[in-house]
């Protein structure tokens, strides 16, 4: 979710909710900010986060494998798009499907 909120004040509000885990980058100024929380019985590696995204690998009982997950936050200036888009690419060449 983009919070426009500062990590402190984040967490208390995670802790408020029941999340044990969380990922977080902080906003500029008054804008952006990714907030992204779960449960202990869900493993989250972060392998890349941004502005606008969070790449993830995620391992569960309920999984076969582990799985990637890449959560996005879509910036609305088209500009920012591309650089995105560029973003989400680059990750994904990096991807093994063998």
């Amino acid at each position: 979710m983009e919070t426009k909120m500062k990590s402190v004040k984040l967490k208390e509000i995670r802790v408020k909710c029941g999340f044990d885990q969380e990922v977080m980058v902080e906003p500029r100024g008054l804008v952006g900010g990714l907030a992204m929380w779960w449960m202990n019985s869900v493993d989250i590696s972060v392998l890349y986060k941004s502005n606008n995204i969070i790449h993830t690998v995620v391992e569960s009982n309920s999984l076969n494998t582990p799985k990637l997950m890449t959560f996005i936050y879509g910036p609305p200036k088209e500009g920012e798009r591309r650089l995105t888009w560029d973003i989400l690419r680059k990750l994904a060449a990096r991807v093994d499907v063998s």
